[in-house]
């Protein structure tokens, strides 16, 4: 039988290896995220307008749900809030008035290049 190191130096048989489901890897929309959010700062809730939704993500979900007053959720192994985006100016009165400095950024689309066909995404 095959034997194999893991990247902790652990050796793995190939039965090892195949009981063992892959690690998750991010999906474009987290990688889009990530990218935003490191022009934006890790001090701003980054909201992302999803359709007729805007979305707050990871930490950003964690420290903006209590505050609007909305739960989380997961999708895709990652901590989502989201908030109707007709109702947007009250949601982000809400986090003003915590004194949480808040981005907002339109749904740039699919691809992660997305962002550089619009001059301004995020305000």
């Amino acid at each position: 039988m095959s034997v194999t190191e893991n990247g902790n130096g652990q050796q793995l048989t190939f039965l090892d290896a195949l009981a063992r489901p892959p690690e998750p890897q991010p999906g474009a929309e987290a990688r889009q995220y990530a990218l935003i959010k490191s022009e934006v700062g890790d001090d701003v809730i980054l909201l992302v307008g999803r359709g007729e939704y805007h979305e707050a993500y990871l930490e950003d979900a964690h420290t903006a749900a209590p505050i609007m007053g909305v739960g989380i959720t997961m999708r895709d192994g990652m901590p989502v809030c989201r908030i109707p985006s007709h109702e947007l100016d009250r949601y982000l009165a809400k986090l003003i008035r915590a004194r949480k400095r808040t981005a907002v950024c339109e749904d740039m689309g699919e691809s992660e290049n997305a962002c550089a066909r619009n001059e301004n995404p995020v305000s």
